[in-house]
């Protein structure tokens, strides 16, 4: 109760300091900060409300010094567009996906192996640790952009037009993935026929049966409607993936030291509003799409397959940093 009594007054103090540093900025009257974010993630859900959370907290904080303008939806562009416009500050922050890291440093990827990590805890320990440290460099060497943090989604899932329930059910299963080495040798080894299609086409690929089916968190495969082209959901939690947060290295570098904290604090707060709501809501996602006609399926041989994956972990190892291997996956075969 002490430690905790003392993590609130801290916490209180921390805030106090914040607040009080903006009114003195808030009376100069002097024109906002203008930060242009945008991403192709989909509006109407956690992700924008999430943004709309780090907004409202940074403009709260800064007495308005900060302005946030929010595009969602991909109006300027796919993930690698605005990628591009945030390397020359065109746009100051983005929020993505975990596949930042093989597209600016591959040799850090671990994340994407499915099967492999069974504990949520064991994701976030690598982010905010030396291997999280590592992909932050390389992101701002190779990108030109700052990593400010990473949120945890919850697992994925597979859908599916016929039930899963063991290693041979698999067999031959036309399934789209991400264009990622990890993923796609991964689930071949499992039998599936993998096929790398962009999601914004993953809807129309499943409705016409090019492909047959697809991984996704719980959220996402309600707010995509998986429901309309897909009979079966199978509790897999083969990966836990993160949003990350970029901004602009130039716009970041621009800041002051407070304007920085407060960015960092506002960003802080957005994290644990997603996690909370995302962990907390999976559940409730699971019955929303038993509710529009999926029927849920549990693996019933998951040590099967976490044996039959072995071959592919192993072909993958010259992807790797030398280090890789030997400290992030060997420890979890």
């Amino acid at each position: 109760m002490k430690i905790l009594r003392k993590k609130i007054i801290f916490g209180t103090i921390i805030l106090c300091f914040l607040l009080f540093s903006s009114m003195i900025v808030g009376a100069t009257g002097v024109d906002p900060v203008k930060i242009a974010f945008s991403t192709h993630l989909k509006g109407n859900g956690v992700d924008e409300d999430t943004i709309l959370k780090f907004k409202e907290v940074l403009e709260d904080i800064s007495n308005n010094k900060f302005q946030v303008d929010v595009s969602v939806g991909g109006v300027l562009g796919n993930e690698t567009d605005l990628w591009e416009l945030l390397g020359i500050n065109e746009i100051q922050m983005n929020m993505c996906g975990e596949i930042i890291i093989p597209s600016f440093a591959p040799g850090k990827y671990v994340f994407g192996i499915p099967f492999l990590y069974d504990d949520p805890k064991v994701v976030r320990g690598f982010l905010d640790g030396p291997l999280g440290d590592d992909i932050k460099d390389l992101v701002a060497k190779n990108g030109n952009m700052i990593v400010l943090g990473y949120a945890l989604r919850e697992p994925r899932m597979l859908t599916s037009n016929k039930p899963i329930r063991k290693v041979d059910d698999i067999k031959g299963l036309k399934l789209r993935l991400p264009p990622f080495p990890e993923w796609i040798e991964v689930w071949e080894e499992l039998g599936a026929n993998a096929i790398a299609i962009a999601g914004s086409e993953m809807y129309q690929a499943l409705q016409s049966g090019l492909a047959e089916g697809q991984d996704n968190p719980a959220s996402v495969n309600v707010s995509f409607k998986m429901y309309e082209v897909q009979k079966y959901m199978t509790r897999t939690n083969h990966i836990f993936g993160f949003r990350t947060w970029l901004m602009s290295e130039s716009f970041y570098n621009s800041l002051t030291s407070q304007e920085k904290d407060w960015i960092s604090y506002a960003v802080s707060e957005a994290i644990n509003y997603f996690e909370e709501t995302v962990m907390s809501s999976e559940e409730k996602n699971i019955e929303i799409l038993k509710e529009k006609g999926m029927e849920l399926t549990e693996i019933e041989d998951i040590d099967t397959i976490k044996q039959k994956i072995k071959p592919a972990i192993e072909r993958l190892r010259e992807n790797w940093d030398e280090d890789i291997y030997e400290e992030y996956v060997v420890p979890f075969l």
